[in-house]
């Protein structure tokens, strides 16, 4: 059926596209605005976590630690440091290297296969942070981390095929 303009069905049919319209605009601007929010919130870390609890931010997992880093390497660092290796948007898990001293522990960079409190299996070991005042560990595309002070262990993902930090 063809609709004429000015018959009583023709306005009907323009306020139903008009009000589909106004739907599918109002679904796009939730979407947007959940994608947002999803990156903006900051988890907050408590001071009571005990050894073992942590929180991940994607593929980088973090948890408190009683590592004694008097026994690490110290890793000088300046501005945002990056605690993923690789180059993409992905691998930005940064911190403010002026609010945590940043250690290298034994095993740094190796393939994690016995899973304790302290070291989950199957990752790679990372740095560990001796976070001095409350920062933020920041990435563009996942929430952010405001870090309580202490020491806290970083593992990443392992890729299957390289048995290799996952860089993504």
């Amino acid at each position: 059926m063809q609709l004429q303009a000015g018959t009583k069905n023709s306005c009907s049919a323009g306020a139903k596209l008009h009000t589909m319209n106004t739907i599918i605009e109002q679904g796009h601007e939730a979407v947007s605005e959940s994608a947002i929010n999803a990156v903006s919130k900051v988890r907050v870390w408590r001071d009571d976590y005990a050894i073992g609890q942590g929180k991940d931010q994607g593929d980088l997992l973090l948890w408190v630690s009683d590592a004694d880093v008097s026994k690490m390497e110290r890793v000088q660092a300046t501005g945002d440091f990056q605690l993923a290796p690789g180059t993409t948007q992905g691998s930005r898990h940064t911190v403010d290297a002026r609010d945590v001293e940043i250690y290298k522990p034994a095993g740094f960079g190796q393939l994690v296969n016995v899973g304790t409190r302290k070291r989950p299996a199957g990752h790679i070991l990372g740095y560990v942070l001796k976070v001095l005042r409350r920062t933020e560990l920041k990435h563009p595309e996942h929430p952010w981390h405001e870090l309580s002070c202490g020491i806290i262990q970083t593992a990443g993902q392992v890729d299957a095929r390289t048995l290799n930090w996952m860089e993504d």
